[in-house]
């Protein structure tokens, strides 16, 4: 009998032995599962701690905004001038398909150089003028930028007569004090200069060289940065039927300037002024004298204050202006009554500015606001802009509203509300904010997102105040859930943005007939879809959930196994964001993992367990082997001995 216990023993421990090396086996054929939690790595190529040899990558440093990478960048092309000399430019293709030239010691540019794109910068060189024969063999070129070229202070007669291709020609920061009448001849389909900070000192320096003859084509220059003083009324008579519609003059230190001065330029439609420190009445005097063709003026930035305001309105009401930016001036009150009188005013840009009321304006279309410390509006703050189309309120720091406080923008499109503290307005604690959006029936947008917005009254939107609302943006607010039918009278909205919030959900729809076309509820809290909003997502067609905590678990099931159903979102992407196992994994391969709810699970237990099919979960099937042979071999030992 001994030897047959013996026997035994020895048949049981060879099978264990078996059955632990084939587990084995199996664990290390299965892909190992790195747990990263929700950061999402993405790569294209191989990732190595190791740049590869010759390839070092310098950046843009040093370089301004706009500004070609350096000749040592290693994207480059080769270098185009095979010489040594250091006098000879380095010139190579930069990023942005520009032929880039550039070097502190080079004084000319190489005889060979090859620009295919024809586009070609030249910067940072000691180049003292722009000869005659510079550009001789590159006459395909459209663009050039010669710019940050601190010795180069002189235009050579004939320098672009072979460049008839031209359009765009930028001479900023540079020398430049003067140029002579023929300094752009050949350049005959130039069509937009900048001469930025050359220390220009009179207009009168540089209007004969920007007379129509020489540029018959030109329609935009850029003179901002210099140092003009005072402007008088013949500087630009060589200019006479000269072709220009755009002209910047902004932050040129213009003390004064003179009534007529741009009437040479009989086609100008737009003059920025910004950052100068003209008086105001001498700005009132100059503004009667804008050529009719002009309809748009920028004064920011000009020491302007309140009282300025009617003198100034009153002056441009007689003029063809119908844009104007006033941004960055001193307007701490603005009084009722004292923006009036312009009736063709359509664009009004006066960030930063006090309080308002309006009167007598009716063809305003945009109004912007952005940056002013209005704090509350009142029903009659906007009083008279019937035709203004869009309202732009963002960081205003409203807090309060009146009653229907924009019952008067009847043609109003677009409205930002973003960036204020819009809590008690949409607060359904506070009595029901029943006319927030009273009137806006031509309303198609809504932006009211990082304002602080804590919930949504159920009443604060509605088809009989804003019938043709078609998105509304509610992105980054504090909204934790709904308590139902809060978009269920809005017909037409197609767009409803809630990503950023801090919504766990619903148990009542928030929809009703008709639903939007797209949901975004990425980056909330949501945890398990309830039905409620299984019906809002089924009448949708599409929704955003990425980037929830969504809990993998048995009450998850439903809900996928709906989507599942759908095929519409067949290549739906989401990832489980608890419990710790299943963290950043995708609900798919949990779904795919799960087996049946237990019973205690099913009869509504609070226990959410289940069990698992071969290969997932912490109960995995390889471990089934390993247990049954222990219990049999613990059990044909005790039995023998």
């Amino acid at each position: 009998m001994q030897w047959l216990k013996k026997v035994v023993i020895f048949l049981c421990a060879v099978t264990i032995a078996k059955s632990q090396q084939t587990v084995s086996r199996r664990q290390s054929a299965e892909p190992r599962r790195l747990d990263v939690g929700f950061v999402n790595i993405v790569t294209t190529g191989s990732i190595s701690n190791k740049a590869p040899q010759g390839e070092i990558n310098q950046g843009n440093a040093g370089l301004k905004a706009g500004e070609s990478t350096s000749s040592s960048d290693p994207t480059a092309d080769k270098n185009t001038n095979n010489s040594t000399n250091p006098e000879i430019c380095e010139c190579k293709k930069s990023k942005e398909d520009f032929v880039l030239c550039t070097g502190r010691a080079c004084t000319r540019l190489p005889t060979n150089l090859f620009v295919p794109d024809g586009r070609l910068r030249i910067m940072r060189t000691n180049i003292t003028a722009l000869t005659s024969d510079m550009f001789a063999n590159l006459s395909n070129l459209v663009h050039l930028d010669v710019r940050s070229n601190p010795q180069l202070a002189e235009i050579q007669p004939g320098s672009f007569a072979n460049l008839q291709s031209l359009t765009n020609l930028t001479l900023s920061f540079n020398k430049f004090a003067k140029l002579s009448p023929e300094s752009f001849k050949g350049l005959v389909n130039l069509q937009e200069v900048f001469l930025v900070q050359n220390g220009i000192k009179s207009l009168k320096d540089v209007a004969a060289a920007l007379r129509p003859a020489i540029l018959p084509n030109l329609y935009h220059v850029h003179l901002g940065g210099n140092d003009f003083g005072n402007i008088l009324e013949g500087d630009l008579a060589p200019m006479e039927g000269s072709p220009i519609k755009d002209i910047q003059l902004m932050s040129s230190n213009i003390k004064s300037i003179q009534a007529n001065v741009l009437r040479p330029l009989q086609q100008l439609g737009r003059l920025r002024l910004r950052e100068n420190n003209i008086s105001a009445s001498n700005l009132v005097n100059f503004v009667k004298s804008l050529p009719r063709s002009t309809y748009a003026l920028d004064v920011s930035a000009c020491g302007l204050t309140s009282e300025d305001l009617a003198a100034l309105f009153s002056a441009l009401s007689g003029t063809s202006v119908a844009e104007l930016w006033l941004v960055k001036n001193s307007f701490p009150v603005v009084k009722k009554g004292m923006i009036t009188g312009w009736p063709g005013l359509k664009k009004l840009n006066m960030r930063e500015l006090g309080e308002n009321k309006f009167k007598s304006m009716q063809r305003l279309e945009k109004l912007r606001f952005r940056g002013n410390n209005l704090g509350h509006v009142e029903k009659d703050t906007f009083t008279g802009l019937e035709s203004l189309v869009s309202l732009d309120l963002e960081s205003c720091m409203i807090s309060t509203m009146g009653p229907e406080p924009f019952s008067h923008l009847k043609s109003l499109e677009t409205l930002f509300l973003q960036r204020n503290n819009l809590t008690s307005v949409f607060d359904p604690s506070n009595p029901p904010q029943t006319g927030i959006f009273k009137g806006l029936t031509s309303l198609k947008t809504l932006r009211a997102d990082n304002a602080r917005i804590e919930a949504i009254h159920r009443k604060s939107f509605s088809s009989s105040d804003t019938p043709n609302l078609q998105a509304i943006n509610l992105e980054g607010n504090r909204i934790v859930s709904f308590s139902g039918g809060e978009f269920t009278d809005l017909r037409d909205l197609q767009i409803l943005a809630l990503s950023n919030n801090r919504i766990t959900g619903w148990n009542s729809p928030i929809f009703g007939a008709k639903a939007p076309k797209t949901l975004n509820l990425r980056n909330n809290k949501i945890t398990v879809p309830t039905q409620a909003m299984l019906r809002d997502f089924a009448a949708v067609q599409s929704f955003n959930l990425r980037a929830n905590p969504l809990n993998c678990d048995c009450e998850l099931l439903p809900f996928l196994g709906w989507v599942r159903a759908e095929p519409r979102y067949a290549k739906l992407k989401l990832d489980c964001g608890q419990p710790q196992e299943w963290r950043a994994k995708s609900v798919w391969d949990f779904h795919a993992a799960s087996g049946k709810c237990d019973k205690a699970n099913e009869t509504g237990s609070k226990d959410r367990k289940f069990k698992t099919r071969a290969g997932f979960g912490k109960s995995s099937a390889n471990s089934i082997p390993q247990a049954s042979l222990f219990l049999t071999s613990v059990f044909l030992l005790f039995v023998l001995f």
